[in-house]
């Protein structure tokens, strides 16, 4: 497929890139199957500290290295060449997980959590600066942040309290309506305007919060399948009752316009504003974050991962599970109902069919997919799974276009990868439960919970069990057997 793509490509404009490119990532590949094939006398594990000025070069080393290919990999424009970026990147970063560099990088990096968070800040908060003009990848950047927020709040539901929600979606069209109502008076039956900061800070993520609590309320008795189909059916209540009434939310023909933000200081909010979007989003995000690393940390969060343990030794131990469990409910649309007032007031329009049940499984997919019940692993596969669309289903449209072309296959030749999101999706789920079914970046416990603790531990877990039938007995096909 590549060298098919590569040959109907001009190269006069392409130069030697994809090559060199595609070479050098099988090169990094084949080489690294020669070391990580051979029997390891123990799994990887974490870098031990040697001392903090080494720690703190890794962080930064690592970080300016990460920001530097996202900078690269967007700034190619010919799809051969972004196909040839991207098959030696996954061949390298393979190579290296398998050789358990990124395990042990997680030694510093969670040394130096706070200098980690801080260095990212400032990298993402210079990001615009570097687009020169360019508002393109800042608008895909800041909606890939929104879907961060929705998976953040997920992550409080299902990873750490261990409750299924398949509805949650509706937390997030209900956080974009009620910005929508109380920011566009002219255009609803209601009667008042609410600040836009207001809006998005107090208003829609209590209103989000309370259908929250109306949601977990009634399911307090239920668990699993149950609970999932319970939210699954609320996840469909919500988008048809915006459908439905009309007089409040327009139906189908949704809300649009909707009153522009107020301007927070030099910093306005038109729709030509993107840089602002960013910052804003970015700072509600790094806000979102610090929050949910406390709650984890505090009776409230050691709580909930007690519930998801066990529900009977949890209540066994004083745990009020009503009273957990709502929290949870309530913290988890509330974030959803961050997301979703930013996403009105950000694009100007809401309608039903942007809160439809695949939403939900796109989220969840984001939760699994980066590691449940970690709040990094959250963030990454969300910005994996948000910015696919962008980045590339449009990059790999093409060479498979070329691809279909040349061959003459007219299925191939005018497929757009955009339409297999939800085959992608299901293969990456399929693949990562086989290969690392904690995600890309699981949590410790749950990283501690996967593994053996000891190599006798592994030994035992995976030897057969003992056949009764297969004993050598004289007496074996009497009544009773032998008795010893």
């Amino acid at each position: 497929l590549t060298l098919v793509t590569f040959l109907n490509a001009d190269f006069g404009s392409i130069g030697p890139g994809p090559w060199v490119t595609l070479a050098g990532g099988v090169l990094v590949w084949l080489a690294g199957r020669g070391l990580f094939d051979a029997p390891l006398d123990a799994a990887p594990e974490e870098w031990p500290r040697r001392s903090a000025l080494v720690d703190v070069a890794l962080v930064v080393v690592v970080e300016l290295l990460a920001f530097a290919l996202f900078l690269v990999g967007i700034a190619v424009d010919d799809p051969g060449e972004f196909l040839g970026f991207f098959v030696a990147l996954t061949a390298a970063g393979a190579t290296l997980a398998s050789l358990g560099v990124f395990k042990g990088l997680a030694g510093p990096f969670y040394r130096l959590e706070a200098v980690a968070i801080g260095l990212l800040a400032v990298l993402l908060l210079l990001f615009p600066f570097t687009q020169a003009g360019n508002t393109f990848w800042i608008q895909v950047t800041a909606q890939a942040g929104l879907f961060v927020l929705a998976a953040l709040g997920l992550n409080i539901v299902v990873g750490s309290a261990g409750l299924l929600d398949l509805g949650y979606v509706a937390f997030f069209g209900i956080g974009a309506y009620t910005a929508a109502l109380t920011g566009n008076a002219l255009l609803t039956n209601v009667n008042f305007h609410v600040p836009f900061l207001l809006v998005v800070f107090i208003v829609a993520p209590v209103v989000a919060a309370i259908f929250g609590v109306l949601l977990g309320a009634p399911t307090l008795r239920l668990r699993g399948d149950y609970l999932a189909i319970v939210t699954l059916g609320f996840g469909e209540i919500v988008p048809n009752f915006f459908l439905n009434a009309v007089p409040l939310t327009g139906g189908t023909r949704g809300i649009n316009p909707i009153a522009k933000p107020e301007s927070i200081g030099p910093l306005s909010f038109g729709q030509t504003d993107q840089r602002n979007w960013y910052w804003l989003i970015l700072f509600v995000g790094l806000v979102s974050i610090f929050m949910i690393l406390r709650m984890y940390d505090s009776r409230l969060g050691r709580s909930w991962q007690a519930i998801r343990e066990d529900e009977l030794a949890a209540s066994s131990m004083g745990i009020d599970l009503t009273r957990t469990k709502l929290w949870a409910f309530a913290l988890g649309a509330s974030f959803s109902g961050f997301a979703g007032a930013l996403w009105s007031s950000a694009f100007q329009y809401v309608h039903p069919s942007q809160f439809e049940f695949t939403l939900s499984i796109l989220v969840l997919s984001a939760v699994i997919l980066g590691g449940i019940g970690n709040v990094y692993g959250a963030v990454l596969g969300a910005f994996l799974i948000g910015s696919f669309d962008r980045i590339l289903a449009d990059r790999l449209t093409e060479p498979l276009n070329a691809f279909g072309a040349r061959i003459g296959n007219e299925f191939l030749a005018t497929h757009n990868v955009g339409t297999d999101r939800y085959l992608v999706f299901g293969a990456a789920l399929v693949l990562m439960m086989l290969l690392r079914p904690g995600g890309l970046f699981p949590s410790k416990q749950r990283a501690a919970e996967m593994a053996p603790e000891t190599e006798d531990v592994s030994v035992q877990e995976q030897q057969d069990l003992f056949d009764v039938r297969a004993h050598d007995d004289a007496t074996a096909g009497e009544r009773g057997g032998q008795v010893a």
